[in-house]
């Protein structure tokens, strides 16, 4: 029997909650905001503050600003540590001769807390990605792409190596998800017109069977990066516990659900 103000950006969601409130009757409020604006973070002072999957920026924000708010309490789980800035992660994009510039250079992660800060950790994008890296709850099929995807990209990316001089992967930009749906050669079509990659006319079925040999050692390696990913991730939500005792709250750290519902199941509680 508490009021509940729930904020999201969209405001169709916020009428699809609305709706849902009135079936299961429940008292809840919609804010249509960004929590990045001055409205969202007025609606949080002196309140409980609730944030699941909270990505990034988010729940960083949480950590560094709600307490000064007078948040009386906060519970919430980190997600998507890469996400530092609030337009997330940059792609690499074509430039004017059709080439592909280089992947930027993404900023090191800044601690929050004091006592992390004190550690020489250097993470980058590249690295923060590694928690979310998992494929736990994904349905059959979205795996299925998401491996097809995978080899395409590399026997792309070999394509561009036998065109050019080029000794180290090639990034591709952001590109429709249903072009993965189409055969390997009219996947290369599609993007050799969209991004005039100029791209060797040669036998497509060798490229292909080289990239699943890579793709094979590609996820060898991956089962080694993937001790890591559960360590690197309590580092990191400790980083944000601790940052909230540093500012005199009393923190708990723990699980709400099993990792086959979601993986993101570390839940972080300050009072």
């Amino acid at each position: 029997q508490r009021r509940v103000i729930c904020l999201e950006r969209q405001a169709a969601l916020c009428q699809k909650g609305a709706a849902l409130d009135r079936r299961a009757g429940v008292l809840c409020s919609w804010l249509n905001a960004d929590i990045a604006t001055p409205q969202a973070w007025t609606a949080l002072e002196g309140r409980g503050v609730v944030a699941l999957h909270a990505c990034g920026v988010l729940h960083r924000d949480l950590v560094t600003r709600a307490p000064g708010l007078g948040a009386r309490a906060l519970a919430f789980a980190p997600c998507c540590f890469h996400r530092m800035t609030p337009g997330g992660p940059v792609s690499p994009r074509p430039a004017q001769d059709g080439t592909l510039a280089p992947p930027p250079q993404h900023p090191l992660y800044v601690p929050l807390s004091r006592a992390c800060r004190s550690k020489d950790l250097r993470l980058d994008q590249h690295a923060l990605r590694l928690p979310a890296s998992q494929e736990v709850v994904a349905r059959p099929r979205q795996t299925h792409m998401r491996h097809r995807e995978q080899l395409y990209r590399l026997a792309l990316d070999l394509l561009q190596r036998d065109g050019s001089d080029a000794a180290s992967y090639q990034p591709m930009p952001p590109f429709p998800a249903r072009w993965i749906r189409l055969s390997f050669d009219e996947f290369i079509r599609q993007v050799d017109h969209a991004y005039g990659l100029n791209l060797p006319r040669i036998e497509l079925d060798p490229i292909l069977t080289r990239a699943e040999s890579r793709l094979v050692q590609a996820r060898a390696y991956g089962l080694v990066r993937g001790l890591f990913r559960r360590p690197l991730e309590l580092w990191l939500v400790l980083d944000a516990a601790l940052a909230l005792q540093e500012q005199n709250m009393q923190v708990r750290l723990g699980t709400f659900c099993p990792p086959r519902i979601t993986p993101r199941n570390l839940l972080v509680v300050a009072t």
